[in-house]
């Protein structure tokens, strides 16, 4: 990838998405911009979602 790193947008299932990707590569992320992703990431890796 190279040069700086960037700020990620994620909503939905890209914003868990955007956790994996910042957990795997932290240094080429600067900020996670998070956004109604409806699940919680537990530490195990697995992704619990929630009813409403």
């Amino acid at each position: 990838m190279g040069g700086n790193p960037v700020v990620i947008l994620g909503h939905s299932l890209g914003g868990v998405n955007a956790y994996q990707f910042a957990a795997k590569y932290p240094a080429f992320v600067r900020a996670l911009i998070i956004e109604d992703i409806g699940a919680e990431i537990k530490d195990d890796h697995l992704m619990q979602f929630t009813t409403f």
